[in-house]
């Protein structure tokens, strides 16, 4: 009685092990593979893509907006991202999230036409969300809280079109690799 319980123990416990190698096995074969499989995509190949809740970080440092967008890999702080500064582009009808970050001093971002207002403090990620509805530009008001008033924190919001907006990108894009 006792050698069939451990021959069926032993078989029960090998099962699962050979399931394991079984599907190794499986994945581990030289199987050819199709050019389009083989072929890594080329940079200029890569299509930008608009992925929602489109992220873009704002951050304020010595007294101006640094804006970054996600690169054509949709990661966020890659070297493949945008960087500009000052204004922000955004396509239409798409949900947007601003995430506001400062590096220095405490700042305020307002987009008026949006009722939306939000803060950015050193160490903190503050969000804003819109959906902008139609294309155009927009008052953005910034504000560095010390009283003074600094032209770089004022700019403007451009709603675009998607196909409008992917242009820009890819144009301010090839503009900052150089």
């Amino acid at each position: 009685m006792i050698h069939i319980r451990s021959t069926t123990w032993n078989i029960l416990g090998l099962s699962p092990f050979c399931m394991v190698l079984a599907i190794f096995a499986a994945g581990c074969t030289d199987a050819p593979r199709s050019d389009a499989q083989a072929k890594a995509p080329q940079a200029s190949e890569v299509v930008l893509q608009i992925r929602e809740p489109y992220q873009i970080e704002i951050t304020g440092s010595k007294d101006r907006w640094h804006v970054r967008y996600p690169g054509a890999d949709g990661r966020p702080v890659t070297s493949a991202d945008t960087l500009v500064v000052r204004n922000i582009h955004v396509p239409q009808e798409t949900k947007i999230v601003l995430v506001l970050k400062s590096t220095d001093y405490i700042y305020t971002l307002s987009l008026p036409q949006f009722h939306l207002k939000e803060i950015a403090v050193p160490d903190l990620e503050f969000r804003m969300e819109f959906c902008p509805p139609e294309a155009g530009q927009f008052e953005l008001v910034g504000n560095q809280l010390c009283g003074d008033p600094h032209a770089e924190l004022q700019g403007v919001l451009i709603v675009e079109p998607r196909d409008h907006f992917l242009g820009w990108l890819q144009t301010a894009g090839s503009e900052n690799a150089d």
